[in-house]
């Protein structure tokens, strides 16, 4: 199985015992990856997951900020492009 980014442990004592936490750290990349691969359809989403180590919730999460982050993407080019056709117009005039 494949982890994604780097992993700290950290051991945290209990009354009764032990618990091991994991904090896993992943690349923005490898979280766009995960999001294409989920958003093509060919597996479930609970099977993409469980291959990856992540939660659901997780991949959810990944996959509202990679949205807004298009979408935001998206209105700063046009914008961009609109302020380029007023200038051109203002210097041709």
């Amino acid at each position: 199985m494949r982890r994604l980014g780097a992993v700290k442990y950290e051991v945290i004592e209990s009354e009764s015992k032990e618990v091991a936490m994991v904090e896993k750290r992943s690349t923005a990349q490898e979280k766009l990856d995960l999001v294409i691969e989920s958003l093509k359809g060919d597996v479930d989403t609970s099977e993409h997951c469980r291959k990856h180590d992540i939660w659901p919730t997780d991949l959810d999460r990944f996959k509202q900020k990679a949205l807004e982050g298009a979408l935001e993407a998206l209105n700063s080019s046009r914008g961009k492009t609109a302020k380029r056709k007023l200038s051109t117009q203002r210097s041709n005039a």
